[in-house]
């Protein structure tokens, strides 16, 4: 918020989004924050940034190109890479070396409580440095983008419904009375949790999805002329899954499916046809701090400012940009008024 825009100009939220949530992710992955929320953001903080979404954008290129991946050119993409694991590697480096340290010396001060980071948990697992930088990318990925998407849609709607705003805030002002949120207060808040899923059900940050089978099995629907009928799922063969699409069919979710409507779970009990975190065994493990992180956001923008309003300017309909993720093609533009001013 101090790196925001005072004077009541519109500001893309999105853009906003992608550098908190890489900020929050360098932070709680590699104990060390890139930075880039912050205006003066170092260059090599703003050099990482640039890379990684290059980055993050060729991969799924190469995802939908499938057998034809080596053909993806970009001329930026190789040095993207090259950019990022420059970022990420003395740190991994850093954290093996921690890692290989003997216990006495690791454990000289007893009572210093060592804040987690999962750079370290890998670290001590004894994998190569090249494995953990991998796995520590990966799970940065999921960790940003996500997140990001999914704020950068609530802020798309909730700039553009005053109703739905007035009933968020008054359940924030009733239930902190200008205090800080804690953790109970964000899990206790009922409309804003309603608020939150409606995002996710309108507009998934996965929106597709594919699983492999590891052996033959069955669905129970899917074949025969009208798709009623069981249908066979060979060992090895793909399944692709349209989350966007299911979350949008009138027949599992009535005819207003199409509106932004968090009402409508006060009574929905949903189960497969509301994935967007998956489900089962495979469930997305980061589903609790991303909903944390994003309600934590809500609810302290909706204490620091009066209004949030969408300018006539950016007043049409969604569009997506899909990478990895789906964000919004056309940003998430709000104008802010400051309580009080």
């Amino acid at each position: 918020m101090a790196a925001l825009p005072k004077d009541g100009q519109a500001v893309d939220m999105q853009e906003w989004a992608f550098r908190f949530t890489l900020d929050v992710g360098t932070e709680f992955l590699l104990g060390t924050s890139s930075g880039v929320l912050d205006p003066q953001a170092t260059e090599l903080g703003r050099r990482f940034a640039w890379a990684f979404n290059l980055g993050v954008d060729g991969v799924a290129q190469k995802i939908r190109l499938g057998s034809l991946a080596p053909l993806y050119y970009n001329a930026d993409y190789g040095k993207a890479c090259k950019m990022v694991h420059e970022y990420v590697d003395p740190i991994v480096l850093a954290a093996i070396e921690a890692a290989q340290k003997t216990g006495s010396e690791r454990h000289s001060n007893v009572g210093e409580e060592k804040r987690y980071t999962f750079l370290a948990a890998l670290a001590s697992e004894g994998i190569s440095p090249k494995k953990t930088r991998d796995h520590v990318l990966n799970i940065l990925i999921a960790a940003r983008d996500t997140s990001a998407c999914l704020m950068s849609a609530a802020f798309f709607e909730l700039a553009r419904q005053p109703g739905i705003q007035a009933k968020l805030r008054a359940e924030v002002d009733r239930q902190l009375e200008g205090r800080l949120p804690r953790y109970d207060d964000l899990k206790d808040m009922t409309y804003l949790n309603w608020f939150i899923k409606e995002a996710l059900r309108l507009y998934p940050p996965i929106p597709m999805n594919i699983r492999v089978a590891n052996k033959d099995t069955m669905l129970p629907v899917g074949g025969g002329p009208d798709g009623s009928a069981p249908i066979f799922v060979p060992a090895g063969q793909e399944v692709v899954y349209q989350i966007f699409s299911t979350h949008r069919r009138r027949d599992l979710w009535g005819e207003d499916a199409d509106q932004f409507r968090p009402e409508r779970w006060e009574t929905v009990r949903p189960h497969f046809q509301y994935l967007p975190f998956n489900g089962g065994p495979r469930i997305c493990p980061g589903q609790q701090f991303a909903l944390l992180e994003t309600s934590f956001v809500l609810v302290r923008f909706l204490q620091e400012y009066s209004r949030l309003e969408a300018p006539a300017t950016s007043q049409q309909p969604w569009t997506e940009n899909y990478t990895l993720t789906c964000s919004v093609g056309q940003g998430s533009w709000v104008k802010l008024t400051k309580r009080g001013g």
